[in-house]
């Protein structure tokens, strides 16, 4: 009888600690679904992210909330020193969106940003679960870049049947 409650409270904190961390990488804009290849959470705009390596704050939002297929959604796109939450200037980035298969719908490479706020428009041709992924190759004008703000950001986005 000791062991089976013994168990049982273990297995009930193991339970809440998942719950716990889930609840905590939906509120940080992370979905856990992006860690695979099947989206089932969609992130709510805004979404705070960072990059892989942490060096660059991304805050993503989109217009209309609720995007519809085949209408175009704004998305603003702010990126962010994470230790003074200042904007950063001159970012190079690249934007890219697939589908929940994996299909690249959309890629935008080579993109600048003079002063940390960027805007792009994206038509979704399907409803479902959509991944984006924005990879900052560095700051400043010419290349080589400043690495030192870069990495990879990556949040789900849901497209309604219009």
């Amino acid at each position: 009888m000791e062991g089976t409650k013994k168990r049982t409270a273990v297995l009930l904190l193991s339970s809440a600690i998942l719950v716990a961390a889930g609840l905590v990488a939906i509120g940080s804009g992370f979905s856990a679904a992006l860690a695979t290849t099947t989206m089932t959470t969609p992130s709510v705009p805004p979404v705070n992210l960072k990059t892989d390596n942490g060096s660059v704050d991304v805050v993503v939002d989109w217009s209309p909330k609720e995007i519809q297929q085949g209408q175009a959604a704004e998305f603003s796109i702010n990126f962010k020193d994470p230790s003074s939450g200042a904007l950063l200037e001159h970012v190079n980035y690249s934007l890219e969106v697939k589908d929940a298969g994996g299909n690249t719908i959309e890629s935008l490479t080579d993109q600048h940003v003079h002063a940390g706020e960027a805007v792009q428009m994206i038509t979704f041709d399907n409803t479902g679960d959509f991944q984006l992924t924005i990879t900052v190759l560095g700051t400043g004008l010419e290349m080589p870049f400043d690495t030192s703000h870069s990495g990879t950001a990556a949040t789900s986005v849901m497209v309604a049947s219009s």
